[in-house]
């Protein structure tokens, strides 16, 4: 683990150039915007923000999500099993695609037209599994102590079994992992990817991040109808009882134990953490820095 964690923590930065208008004056953007959506990381709502933008700017903009027809016609590219099906009937429609947005994994980007401007958000893992099992359980999870007892018995499963649970790192390096070894691996080369995206995300600091799209894609400001919103107010699939307090109610060595087992997901996190920071502090004045590059560190009494 020692080994692999400084090869994490050397991994070089990489970063677009910012801060400049991403569409011309003719109307025209070069390349693709690609938003990867991560699995409860509030990606359903900025998928939604990416193609309000597109259309604002007159650009076409098409969704990729998991199903068994082609629906062209409703601008939503299929996935079956993460593979793209009926790839001659899509690619070009892909190919003429100025925003993509949903539940590819890493590699999806070869159907697309370069340069690929990839956007993704993570979440602290722990609340991301306790927001997942409410998720997956919501018609037994809408009372607290319903949802604790459906996330304790699924904590208590995962340890079990001898291996750490993937959680998104198969998305970031776009092929599954089972094994702890093969869970290692894709921890560096998922950190090696997240370098190579224009703008990572953290869930816990959801404004800072809107504030850092904003910059990036309207800095003009010609769209604020679109982005205050977001700056607001934003609510994640909302469980009937909040992942936080669901969390707060769990036993407590229960949770130390379970999160023992999220090590290599909480090393992906802390990278997108210092991404998001470092990208952060790039786009935004520095009167900013504080309220929107800064991420609050997860309690710990859970990470100690």
């Amino acid at each position: 683990m020692a080994r692999v964690a400084g090869l994490f923590f050397q991994l070089a930065l990489l970063f677009a150039i910012a801060a400049v208008r991403v569409v011309g004056e003719d109307g025209q953007m070069d390349g693709t915007l690609m938003f990867l959506h991560v699995w409860k990381c509030g990606g359903t709502t900025l998928r939604e923000l990416m193609c309000d933008w597109a259309n604002s700017e007159g650009l076409p903009c098409a969704t990729v999500a998991g199903c068994r027809h082609l629906s062209l016609k409703e601008r939503k590219i299929c996935l079956l099993n993460h593979k793209l099906i009926f790839p001659e009937q899509q690619g070009e429609f892909i190919a003429s695609q100025k925003v993509l947005a949903g539940h590819f994994r890493w590699g999806f980007q070869v159907y697309a037209a370069e340069p690929h401007r990839l956007v993704t958000t993570l979440r602290n893992p722990l609340e991301l599994f306790v927001s997942g099992e409410q998720y997956l359980n919501r018609a037994t999870t809408t009372t607290l102590s319903n949802a604790v007892q459906v996330v304790e018995r699924a904590m208590r499963k995962s340890l079990e079994t001898p291996t750490q649970p993937p959680g998104y790192l198969h998305r970031l390096v776009g092929r599954s992992v089972v094994t702890n070894a093969e869970i290692r691996e894709a921890t560096v080369e998922g950190a090696r990817n997240l370098n190579t995206f224009w703008l990572v995300g953290v869930v816990e600091q959801y404004g800072g991040f809107v504030a850092v799209l904003r910059a990036l894609l309207d800095p003009d400001g010609l769209h604020d109808d679109l982005w205050r919103p977001q700056l607001e107010e934003h609510k994640l699939n909302a469980s009937p009882v909040r992942s936080t307090n669901v969390l707060a109610s769990l036993d407590p060595q229960l949770v130390k134990q379970f999160n023992s087992t999220l090590s290599y997901q909480w090393l992906m996190y802390g990278h997108a953490v210092r991404l998001f920071k470092a990208r952060c502090q790039e786009v935004l004045p520095e009167y900013q820095h504080w309220e929107f590059c800064s991420v609050q560190q997860p309690p710990v009494e859970y990470t100690s």
